[in-house]
């Protein structure tokens, strides 16, 4: 879900990290894993039904999340979780036109490859990458050379980010031929007329502002969440079609 996704920094190319909170599981073989967890909307049809499963599962969890991005809601919805674990297992995902007409039939297939019912069928993480939708746009927008894939400790827990430093940037060395154009200018006087620039930034009240935005969306989906998960429904239900 998009709360595991960590963003590095608020540059376009920014690195992601996903982090798992303590719930990510090594997957030694295909198909070895029978434990039940997830959000709701996010859980993939094989989870639901109780069946074994492996890494596939977090691809049908990126196509919920593809989906959502492009188009500002989920898939698969339900009055509650039992009709919503059906409609997972059972109903295929639509592309309205009012949501969808933006965007590009290789990105809707990409969609489709990842939210198929079928682990066997689903694409692989290796595959999706190789899917067109992603090579154009790595075309377009090339990622940065130095950024790399696997497990990243600067978000471990515990781990004090206060006190990390980073290497300063290598700086140039002098020019044995310099010279007065090659100088930075000198700075600008301080003007002893008061004006605009003289007024504190309201840098600080927009954060406050940005951080109050937030705050009040995560207690949105908190309280979704909540509601999902009082729903009830019998343990061990097999939605069938």
């Amino acid at each position: 879900k998009p709360r595991n996704y960590l963003l590095r920094s608020k540059r376009d190319d920014v690195d992601v990290r996903l982090a798992d909170f303590g719930f990510a599981q090594h997957v030694h073989a295909p198909n070895s894993l029978t434990s039940q967890c997830g959000t709701p909307f996010f859980v993939a049809p094989e989870v639901i039904n109780r069946k074994s499963y492996d890494q596939k599962v977090d691809m049908w969890s990126i196509g919920v999340t593809t989906y959502l991005l492009l188009s500002g809601e989920t898939p698969f919805n339900g009055k509650n979780r039992q009709q919503l674990f059906r409609r997972i297992s059972c109903d295929e995902p639509t592309f309205s036109d009012d949501k969808w007409g933006n965007v590009s039939d290789v990105a809707i297939d990409f969609v489709l490859r990842l939210l198929t019912k079928d682990p066997a069928k689903r694409m692989s993480a290796s595959e999706a990458l190789r899917h067109e939708w992603l090579v154009g746009l790595e075309r377009k927008a090339p990622m940065n050379a130095s950024a790399s894939m696997g497990t990243s400790e600067d978000f471990s827990v515990g781990t004090d980010h206060s006190k990390k430093s980073r290497d300063p940037p290598p700086q140039a060395s002098p020019s044995k031929k310099s010279s007065r154009a090659s100088r930075p200018p000198p700075p600008p006087k301080p003007s002893s007329r008061r004006g605009d620039n003289d007024r504190p930034s309201d840098d600080t009240d927009e954060n406050a502002r940005l951080l109050d935005v937030i705050k009040e969306q995560d207690a949105k989906i908190e309280k979704l969440e909540a509601m999902v998960k009082r729903m009830l429904e019998p343990e061990g239900a097999v939605h069938e079609c």
